[in-house]
């Protein structure tokens, strides 16, 4: 792959003008390779090329300092190398996959640790409800906070990948980096935030003058980064509960206001059903914007079944290329209509996505709350499961459209086949999609 240039408002991948429908893919830097495959497997057979992990982790101060918890920012200058070895075999994943990402550094929300997190290191850390913009204000501002930030910043920046020895810098699967996520720019963080943002912005270009710089303040338009010859890329966020107007004009006055100066995506968006979204990709290809980013994908799980996250009261996190159990939320409509567009705007032919590999039975038992679950496959739409016969030799079919299970974030399972009745015997099970069906399993005996 080569390093993605901007030219005026345009993103080129070489010679050719880089556009994109896609997704994402928010758990991306804290789960295992095995999950990363996974969700970089089914960005590309969607056609989406480019994705967005969420921002780095930061430890509470209540969690500790040990790298057990996984998170990426373990105190003030204390950085988890069994973190960032996963983002290494990310960007392995995605340099054979052909996928780009998107790497936003922070985060203002405490969902994530975030800002909050990072200025209780130093003891400043506003605890009160509706604190966001003010500890903000504290980041943007603090001398000692911003100091420990960007050497953070510069950390990454220069990092030589574990697995692959490429220096992050110079690694073509890396888009952009983004300064944060949905960062507070405006009342009394307005100037404080563009201070900050030319000095992360500085931060990088000392050593990484190869990557894109997307703002990472998202919810408008702002002449500040229309302005600013530092910024290659704008984002916008788009949520029915946050706007005021429909999805494609606002798209169409985002892009209007940038055309000529910066290039835009639509950083996030969701909460619609596929009629609203079509029109809003229709707009996206026809007006020049880069491309689009819907929220959002989750993997399957190594523990067996997929990661569902609740969104609302109706909307879930979507899984390619979706199930029945998302049809409160019209899951399979919704990937249907994104890989199309993403083949659409990419001027690519959409082919047949792959015959999904053979899943993996973890277990299988009598047990009437927990009978049976697998390692799900990319690309599957659903599962068959068979039984041997009494004659020892054929097999038949028990179940014909199994669904994985749902499991939450901590790996507990909140949905299963509740209907599904097994004895003792021997079971084996395939992967089946459009295109055809995985082999079948070794079986599996319930003794």
């Amino acid at each position: 792959m080569d390093l993605i240039e901007r030219k005026g408002d345009k993103l080129y991948d070489g010679e050719k003008e880089l556009r994109f429908i896609s997704i994402n893919a928010p758990t991306l830097l804290d789960v295992t390779p095995w999950e990363q495959e996974d969700l970089i497997r089914s960005i590309s057979q969607i056609g989406g090329r480019v994705t967005r992990t969420y921002t780095f982790s930061v430890n509470t101060v209540k969690e500790g300092s040990g790298s057990e918890t996984g998170k990426f920012i373990l105190g003030e200058s204390n950085y988890n190398e069994s973190a960032l070895v996963r983002l290494d075999r990310l960007l392995e994943i995605c340099n054979k996959c052909g996928i780009r990402i998107i790497i936003p550094f922070i985060d203002p929300y405490e969902y994530n640790g975030g800002i909050p997190a990072f200025n209780d290191f130093f003891g400043k850390k506003i605890s009160e409800e509706n604190s966001t913009i003010r500890n903000a204000a504290i980041f943007y501002e603090d001398t000692e906070i911003r100091n420990s930030f960007f050497r953070f910043v510069d950390t990454i920046v220069n990092r030589k990948n574990t697995v692959t020895g490429c220096l992050y810098k110079d690694d073509p699967a890396i888009l952009a980096w983004e300064s944060g996520n949905e960062l507070p720019y405006y009342h009394e963080a307005l100037d404080l935030y563009d201070n900050w943002n030319k000095t992360w912005i500085q931060t990088i270009r000392r050593s990484d003058k190869n990557h894109l710089i997307l703002d990472g303040s998202s919810f408008g338009i702002r002449k500040e980064a229309a302005d600013d010859p530092d910024i290659d890329i704008v984002s916008i966020h788009m949520y029915p509960h946050i706007v005021d107007k429909d999805f494609s004009s606002i798209s169409r006055d985002f892009r209007d206001f940038y055309k000529g100066k910066k290039a835009g995506i639509i950083g996030e968006f969701g909460f619609i059903g596929p009629s609203e979204a079509e029109i809003l990709y229709d707009e996206i290809i026809a007006n020049g914007i880069t491309g689009s980013l819907l929220w959002s994908l989750r993997e399957h799980s190594e523990l067996g079944g997929s990661i569902r996250h609740r969104e609302n009261d109706k909307y879930y996190s979507y899984h390619w290329p979706g199930t029945s159990a998302g049809e409160g939320y019209d899951e399979i409509e919704m990937m249907r209509l994104t890989s199309c567009k993403a083949h659409e705007i990419s001027g690519e032919e959409q082919n047949s996505i792959p015959v999904p590999d053979e899943p993996s039975i973890l277990y299988a038992s009598e047990n009437e709350e927990d009978q049976l679950q697998w390692v799900g496959s990319t690309g599957a739409e659903y599962y068959e499961l068979q039984s041997l016969c009494d004659d020892g030799i054929s097999w038949k079919i028990i179940s014909g459209k199994l669904i994985e299970s749902w499991r939450d974030k901590d790996g507990k399972t909140v949905w299963n086949n509740e209907d599904l009745v097994l004895t003792k015997g021997s079971y084996r099970m395939r992967a089946v999609n459009r295109t055809g069906c995985s082999n079948w399993t070794e079986p599996y005996i319930i003794k």
